[in-house]
């Protein structure tokens, strides 16, 4: 599940923010730090959600200095509609008017994390990332074994090709792995269609004109690669090829959800760049083969998301434990996530039983009062219930008399 961080003077437009976007995401309210105009927690969020007094409002270069040190994309609250055409050229930032409209904000938050790209970082800028993503590799993120495997990949700059089910965290493991080498570089990602040469050379020249010529290493992340076509992996190899001689150093980590080597001897993956991107492969399990882990992987995700969403410890009742670990997770890692997730954020409370888990099924979720809530008792008596009619008073039905006996008793003679 995104997470969005909401940053703003006000606790309504906070709460009313929260309220708006809380079902399809992580929504995290903070005030603004004291010491700076525009400072924010450092912590990690896909999209930022910033309010901005107005006296700042017209101040493009404080802004354009904001959106050039976060590595996530940014909505910015204004009361002026003129600072929307001043800062439509920042690129990965949109503003938002005052008061807004609910519809046009969702349409916005949607596009921003839909289009947004990982921007390259300035040396000196640690990323909030690459602070705090490094414990997802710790157990029970991924069994122990994958752990230790994975830490020691950590310590290297060979390709390495995470391997799993949809929903398995590639890109999460991908990025604790980056965030553990200190000689890692800047990070790029593409994901097809996105993995063309005119798109990796336009990331190449952003990351060239920043600073002093360009960063003898970068770290390459390209996510789904069962998916890449034939024309496209030509093109990838001869970039690779290109590049590194003209002097840049790729760290390549890459994800399939598919066994790419099936599909080198089926000939629809090329096995050159097969064997360049998999000196080192990485093989995440899905969650139905991690049934005794999982009360600890729930377990984390709900400490992790009750301080997110201010409730302190949160707790699975016996009965709702039983029934995670005995659903076999289609979605894997990302489901379960999601499905702690919603159901803090809907019910927000310390033990979460059986009938609270939202498993997310239905198109229209329905939320149940808790059974211990009784209903409120009016002062209005109850309407006693009809009594049934006496049984003497019952109209007694007239059995009937078949066809063959009726004509039977016609032919019988009647005295006279």
């Amino acid at each position: 599940m995104k997470r969005i961080l909401v940053v703003d003077e006000s606790p309504a437009v906070r709460e009313t923010l929260h309220i708006i976007l809380g079902r399809d995401f992580a929504v995290v309210q903070r005030a603004p730090l004291p010491e700076g105009v525009l400072s924010v927690p450092d912590e990690e969020a896909d999209l930022l959600i910033l309010g901005i007094s107005p006296g700042l409002e017209m101040e493009s270069s404080v802004i354009g200095k904001v959106v050039s040190q976060l590595s996530c994309p940014i909505l910015f609250l204004v009361d002026s509609k003129s600072a929307v055409d001043r800062w439509s050229g920042l690129g990965r930032a949109d503003c938002l008017v005052k008061p807004f409209n609910p519809y046009e904000l969702k349409e916005k938050v949607e596009r921003l994390l839909a289009q947004a790209a990982i921007p390259s970082r300035p040396s000196g800028l640690p990323s909030l990332r690459k602070i705090r993503s490094g414990h997802y590799l710790d157990f029970p993120y991924l069994p122990e074994s994958t752990s230790a495997l994975a830490k020691k990949f950590a310590l290297t700059t060979l390709p390495i090709l995470i391997v799993g089910e949809a929903g398995c965290g590639q890109e999460r493991v991908a990025r604790a792995i980056y965030s553990l080498n200190d000689k890692a570089g800047p990070w790029i990602s593409a994901y097809p269609p996105e993995i063309t040469k005119e798109y990796l050379l336009s990331r190449l020249d952003q990351l060239s004109r920043k600073g002093d010529g360009f960063p003898q290493r970068l770290t390459l992340f390209l996510g789904g690669l069962e998916t890449l076509r034939p024309s496209a992996q030509s093109s990838l190899l001869g970039l690779l090829e290109e590049e590194e001689e003209r002097g840049w150093q790729f760290w390549i980590l890459s994800s399939s959800q598919a066994d790419l080597l099936e599909r080198v001897y089926r000939g629809e993956f090329l096995s050159p760049l097969y064997y360049r991107l998999t000196t080192l492969m990485l093989r995440l399990s899905p969650l139905r083969e991690r049934r005794t882990d999982l009360p600890s992987l729930a377990e984390a995700l709900a400490q992790e998301y009750g301080e997110q969403l201010n409730l302190g410890k949160v707790s699975f009742a016996p009965a709702a434990m039983e029934r995670l670990c005995n659903y076999l997770w289609f979605g894997n890692l990302n489901e379960l996530e999601a499905v702690v997730a919603r159901t803090l954020a809907i019910h927000r409370k310390g033990v979460i039983e059986a009938s609270d888990l939202v498993l997310g099924f239905e198109d229209d979720q329905t939320v149940l009062p808790p059974a211990s809530e009784a209903r409120p008792v009016s002062d209005e008596k109850p309407v006693p219930a009809e009594k049934p009619a006496p049984e003497e008073k019952r109209e007694k039905p007239v059995p009937s008399i078949p066809p063959l006996e009726e004509k039977r008793l016609q032919a019988i003679p009647r005295p006279t």
